[in-house]
């Protein structure tokens, strides 16, 4: 008897990350690949394995994660979004689902990621603090745009990264680095191929180092020469930062 034909299923999603130690899968820790997988199996009844555009580390959240499943259930996209958004629980969403080519996975065909940390810029907190990094300080938002300039481009990133092992290769392209004033958020804007563990949230700290008058612009471009993590920010706090957007 023939097997039933596969089918690659791509989802979009969005969550809050504050109660998840992150996307991937751990032992014994609340994640959102933890709650995806008990949720596509309750209703496959078959064990799936999803790949994803982004690993998101503890707190951080999104706004357009892409993943893809391939299984033998004839399953109706629009149908199966509505039932995973009934069993998942409310802080991770389903927003689209759509049946797509066999060959196509969610993190080897991505050409571009998009991660935004929002800075919430006043003297008073916010009701969604989880989602913003709170700067009572007026930060300098001139000097900010400045170093976001120095870290455009193609560049070695070892100081702005967590080296999981000897030889990875640090070499990415920043396509995008942007600082904007929207009210009282100050939001930076990280666009590239892919980036490396805590690369963006090591930028963010820097940067805002040049906010709060601790740093010249120009010594976010020296320390991307001196290929130094010793020499960056802090790594800013999980909770601003949002992967924004993939793009195929």
């Amino acid at each position: 008897m023939d097997n039933p034909p596969s089918k690659n299923v791509r989802l979009v999603l969005e969550y809050d990350g504050a109660r998840y130690h992150g996307f991937q899968r751990q032992a014994g820790r609340a994640t959102i690949e933890e709650e995806l997988l008990a949720g596509m199996e309750r209703i496959l009844q078959q064990k799936v394995k999803i790949s994803y555009a982004g690993r998101t580390d503890a707190g951080v959240h999104a706004r357009w994660q892409v993943i893809n499943f391939h299984t033998t259930r004839d399953i109706d996209p629009h149908r199966f979004r509505w039932a995973l958004n009934c069993v998942l629980p409310q802080d991770i969403v389903v927003k689209r689902a759509e049946i797509v080519a066999l060959d196509f996975d969610a993190r080897k065909n991505a050409r571009e990621r998009e991660y935004r940390y929002y800075i919430l810029n006043r003297a008073y907190p916010s009701a969604f603090n989880q989602r913003c990094l709170l700067v009572t300080r007026t930060l300098d938002i001139e000097g900010m745009k400045e170093a976001c300039g120095y870290l455009e481009g193609t560049h070695e990133f070892n100081s702005f990264c967590k080296l999981e092992e000897e030889g990875t290769d640090t070499v990415r392209n920043l396509y995008q680095c942007e600082c904007r004033k929207e009210e009282d958020f100050v939001i930076l804007i990280f666009r590239a191929n892919s980036f490396l563990r805590h690369m963006v949230r090591s930028m963010v700290g820097t940067i805002m180092e040049v906010g709060l008058g601790k740093m010249a612009p120009t010594g976010v471009r020296e320390i991307l020469e001196s290929r130094d993590r010793r020499r960056a920010g802090a790594t800013a706090e999980a909770r601003g930062l949002f992967l924004w957007d993939v793009r195929y």
